[in-house]
C-alpha cells in the first residue's frame, strides 16, 4: 500500500454502500464517507440496499448490523452469495461472542464496535481498499464472464471453476506474461514443456484446443505462420 495521502487520493475513486437505520447517524457519517469517496449510496434498511446492490455494484459496503428488519449479518449474509470478493466492514454496538463468530463466517475486512473515531473508520476503509487492489492484480478479465485467479491458478466462467492441467496452467500464464504479442509456437513449447523436441504437433495443437475450451476459444487467437496471443480485458 502507498502512503497515507495517495492511498486516500485512491479511496476518492471508489464507491461505498453504507447502510444505517439511525438518521441521524446515517446523516453524519454519510457526510464524511462523501469526503472521502466519489460516490456513497446511503440507505435506511438492508432490504434498500439489497435491491440497489442487485442494480449497481459498488466498490465496498459499510453496513450497521442491527437493523430494523433484516440485520446486518443477513445482509452480509446475502450478500455473499453472488459476491465472495467485495469488502464488507459491520458496525455494531455488541461485543457479543455470537455475532462475532457469525462475522468471522463473512471474510470480513473489519467488525467495528460502536461508537468509532475517524481514524479508526479510515483505518479500515484503508484495509478494505488493499482487499480491492489485492482482488485486482489477482484476477485476470479474460472476457465479460471468464476470469483467471493468478493465484489459485483457476478459471471461473461467472460462478463455475474449471481446473487447469500444470501444461494448461504454463501456458496461459505465458500467454498472459505476454499479451502484448504474438508468441511463436516454439516459444510456446520451450516454455511449456521440459523437453520440447519431442513434442509433436498433434500434442501441441491438442493442449491448445484444451485450453481454449476452457477460457473461451475467441481469446486465444492464431496467426498463421507465427503463433498465438491472448485476448484480454
Amino acid at each position: 500500500m502507498n502512503n497515507g495521502k495517495s492511498s486516500l487520493k485512491q479511496l476518492k475513486t471508489k464507491s461505498i454502500l453504507y447502510i444505517e437505520d439511525e438518521k441521524n447517524i446515517r446523516k453524519e457519517l454519510t457526510s464524511t464517507l462523501q469526503l472521502l469517496f466519489n460516490e456513497v449510496f446511503s440507505f435506511s434498511s438492508a432490504e434498500q440496499g439489497l435491491d440497489f446492490f442487485s442494480k449497481t455494484k459498488p466498490d465496498m459496503i459499510l453496513s450497521d448490523i442491527s437493523l430494523d428488519g433484516l440485520s446486518g449479518l443477513e445482509f452480509a449474509k446475502t450478500i455473499r452469495q453472488s459476491d465472495k470478493k467485495i469488502p464488507i466492514i459491520l458496525l455494531s454496538a455488541h461485543t457479543d461472542t455470537s455475532f462475532l463468530l457469525q462475522a468471522a463466517k463473512l471474510k470480513l475486512v473489519e467488525y467495528l464496535t460502536k461508537p468509532i473515531t475517524y481514524d479508526e473508520l479510515t483505518s479500515s476503509l484503508l484495509l478494505a481498499l488493499e482487499e480491492i487492489e489485492s482482488n485486482e492484480k489477482r484476477f485476470v478479465n479474460i472476457s465479460d464472464t471468464v476470469k483467471y485467479d493468478m493465484l489459485y491458478k483457476v478459471v471461473y466462467e461467472n460462478d463455475t471453476v474449471k481446473k487447469l492441467s500444470a501444461s494448461e496452467t504454463s501456458l496461459l500464464d505465458f500467454l498472459i506474461k505476454n499479451k502484448h504479442r504474438t508468441l511463436t509456437t516454439e516459444e510456446i513449447k520451450n516454455f511449456v514443456w521440459e523437453d520440447p523436441y519431442y513434442v509433436t504437433d498433434t500434442a501441441f495443437k491438442s493442449l491448445m484446443h484444451k485450453l481454449r475450451n476452457k477460457v473461451g476459444k475467441d481469446s486465444v487467437k492464431n496467426v498463421s505462420g507465427i503463433g498465438y496471443y491472448i485476448v484480454v480485458e
